[in-house]
């Protein structure tokens, strides 16, 4: 209750089983909170079928004698599943190499796969212990794939990629692609300019965005799809603090393109009119970005 800022807490005595025919990204904050499992096949086989209605008969049956059998468990289970939990989560770790999970995303499969592990060898499962710690790390990267693409930042990024694809935002003029190793970081430092060069582990695709239209036309998009823009100052807070940032820099050379018709503007010799702006400096290895750029040495 807001007026009286008073609130009322419910204890949480169990989950639920949510269907549905969409994943439930409206409120990507509730997605993270799921445990989510696709099934995306549609077409079975005659033994698959069998095996589906063998299944029904066992739910008609009642699974009361499951619920009974894993109760005689319980206080071994409180012992153990601590120490499985610790055990669990660093074989995810070692499963997930250097795949980066969203932390809420990755407790929630950890506590099935420490409750599954913590009985795994009490009771008798159809199921191989490596395969499903496999499939769990499998459906965990594949939630969490799915939220980092339907966040703020995510959708953000799909907007840019729209404008892109849309030719509203122009290489050279908007963006820039470079492969290099090193990035020259010229900043403002006691009203004087300076530059540094940030030295980069290998080569690689870097990206060059120029914020200020970049950001006012993803307002307007947003808009135009019913959809609330974050604020300038979010947005930068957001990609700023983004594994694939870099740094912001200053002084970056853009081309002027004419947004009617994209064509580069002429000044009156006919030669091609350039602007120094801002820019946002980005892995762009990293982002969820489909660019096609001659100097991109290899896919993106």
């Amino acid at each position: 209750m807001d007026k009286d800022k008073k609130k009322e807490t419910s204890k949480v005595n169990q989950g639920i089983i949510v269907c549905g025919q969409q994943i439930a990204t409206a409120d990507i904050a509730l997605f993270s909170r799921f445990i989510a499992l696709g099934f995306s096949k549609t077409i079975f086989s005659f033994e698959e079928k069998r095996h589906f209605e063998e299944l029904e008969q066992i739910n008609k049956q009642g699974l009361t004698q499951i619920t009974h059998q894993l109760l005689k468990h319980r206080e071994t289970f409180k012992k153990s599943y601590n120490k499985t939990v610790d055990a669990v989560s660093d074989q995810f770790w070692e499963l997930l190499g250097t795949t980066a999970i969203e932390t809420q995303i990755f407790n929630n499969w950890l506590t099935v796969a420490s409750a599954y592990a913590t009985v795994a060898h009490i009771v008798e499962l159809p199921f191989k212990y490596d395969s499903i710690m496999q499939l769990f790390v499998e459906l965990m990267v594949t939630q969490n794939s799915e939220t980092a693409k339907n966040d703020d930042l995510g959708i953000f990024w799909k907007t840019v990629q729209y404008l892109i694809s849309s030719n509203i935002l122009f290489q050279e003029g908007d963006y820039r692609v470079v492969y290099a190793d090193k990035i020259t970081h010229t900043f403002k430092e006691n009203g004087e300019w300076k530059k540094s060069e940030i030295i980069l582990p290998n080569p690689q695709n870097i990206l060059y965005l120029s914020v200020s239209r970049v950001f006012g036309l993803y307002k307007t998009q947003a808009l135009c799809e019913g959809d609330k823009p974050l604020p300038d100052a979010t947005v930068e807070y957001y990609l700023k603090n983004s594994p694939a940032f870099i740094c912001d820099t200053k002084k970056v050379y853009f081309k002027k393109f004419d947004a009617k018709n994209g064509y580069p503007e002429l000044d009156e010799k006919g030669n091609k009119k350039f602007t120094y702006t801002s820019a946002f400096v980005f892995y762009l290895d990293k982002l969820n970005l489909s660019i096609a750029d001659e100097h991109l040495n290899g896919e993106s």
